[in-house]
């Protein structure tokens, strides 16, 4: 090979390499500065799809962050700041996070007493106070927000479904208010009426504690039936009896009132001395 021909190639091997060095240059610059892709412009559709198809691909309708995170397109934080919570987004798509304790009916029915309690629209806080009988914690698990919850009871309230709930609610609260009536006539006062249904035997009385160490003073801290005292007998438990039963007409008078030892007053039973 002559030199001329020598210096040709050469020239030709230094001008691929630098060919070469200038692609791989741009290749390393432009993957050192490459963007990522802009989601927050995707629209809501698709975003939406992607949850479906993620909710598809693991055969499941409880559709959690740790799911999305594993195999979803988006990140989390793009659909909570589209939808204003990731429980918002799922239900958009026709998906749920977890099995709820309440069903919809009961949480509207909820919404319907606190409502016609009060008088006005609840707020969140109006939820842990009576009538309410379900926190605010339900309402944003399923709803996302409680302003949303509100938004669903009106709609659920003007639907012939929540009309026909809401009457049966309604007649079953007023029936218990005329059992109250009813118990408050018969008995004079405002007792339980579970409490007030019960025979008079099976009432607990409990005497006063007062009443009761007036009873032991009386009586010297001693049984009246066998003599014993807890100061020499150590076993000893002193109890105040009824000496006619409450069975039978007895008061809580002091005069109707003993002191007996333990033994001695469950083997008198309700039977008068």
């Amino acid at each position: 090979m002559s030199a001329r021909g020598w210096h040709l190639g050469e020239r030709h091997q230094r001008a691929r390499q630098g060919r070469q060095g200038k692609s791989r240059a741009a290749r390393t610059t432009r993957t050192r500065y490459q963007l990522p892709p802009d989601n927050h412009r995707k629209p809501d559709h698709e975003l939406l799809a992607d949850l479906r198809a993620v909710a598809r691909k693991m055969r499941t309708r409880v559709l959690t962050t740790t799911l999305y995170r594993a195999h979803g397109r988006f990140d989390r934080s793009t659909i909570i700041s589209r939808f204003g919570s990731w429980n918002a987004a799922v239900a958009r798509a026709g998906l749920c996070t977890r099995w709820h304790r309440y069903s919809v009916e009961e949480l509207m029915l909820n919404i319907v007493d606190v409502w016609d309690g009060l008088g006005r629209p609840p707020v969140r806080d109006d939820l842990s106070r009576a009538p309410s009988r379900i926190s605010a914690t339900p309402y944003q698990s399923r709803f996302g927000r409680f302003r949303d919850a509100l938004d669903v009871f009106v709609r659920w309230a003007a639907s012939p479904q929540g009309q026909r709930a809401m009457a049966c609610r309604r007649r079953c609260r007023s029936r218990s208010k005329n059992d109250r009536r009813e118990t408050v006539r018969s008995t004079g006062s405002r007792a339980n009426p579970r409490r007030a249904a019960l025979p008079r035997r099976c009432r607990v009385r409990r005497i006063p504690v007062s009443r009761r160490f007036a009873v032991l003073k009386r009586d010297r801290f001693r049984c009246r039936a066998c003599g014993r005292s807890p100061a020499s007998d150590a076993g000893v438990e002193l109890q105040v009896d009824h000496i006619r039963p409450i069975a039978r007409g007895g008061s809580d008078a002091l005069a109707n009132l003993q002191t007996l030892c333990k033994q001695c007053n469950y083997g008198k039973g309700a039977r008068r001395q």
